[in-house]
């Protein structure tokens, strides 16, 4: 399974116990969506797709299996397609926004402070967008 290899060779990139939380939190969300993905896109490539999120939310700090699923959860519900680079900044910042509203929501602190940090993550991306808009932009003049 491609999803699951995915997982597996990020260990260079996290240590063995946030593999574990990051693999436990992929097979729940899986569970929790394995007959729920939209018509037209096969189950491995739905499962990709989670894989992806959950590693993109992850870090090496990352010992909470619900905040994490819950965040790939909200990564699943998105479009399946990447805006392009005019969105791109305005669809992270959304991102953004959208999870500093679950954080308020979040009934834990250490779920919080995953959700705050998955936020500033996503500005982090859209400050990256901006920077790559800014420089497509300089090349055509």
């Amino acid at each position: 399974m491609k999803a699951r290899a995915l997982i597996n060779d990020a260990a260079h990139s996290f240590g063995p116990e946030a593999l574990k939380v990051i693999g436990q939190a992929f097979d729940e969300a899986w569970a929790s969506i394995a007959d729920r993905f939209p018509a037209g896109v096969s189950a491995e490539s739905a499962r990709s797709r989670l894989a992806t999120a959950v590693l993109s939310i992850a870090s090496d700090h990352s010992r909470n299996v619900a905040a994490l699923k819950v965040a790939a959860l909200e990564a699943m519900k998105r479009p399946w397609r990447t805006p392009g680079m005019t969105g791109a900044r305005r669809h992270w910042r959304n991102l953004a926004q959208e999870t500093r509203a679950l954080a308020d929501q979040a009934d834990k602190e250490e779920n919080k402070q995953v959700l705050l940090e998955i936020a500033g993550r996503y500005d982090r991306l859209a400050e990256i967008a901006e920077g790559r808009r800014s420089a497509a932009n300089d090349q055509k003049r």
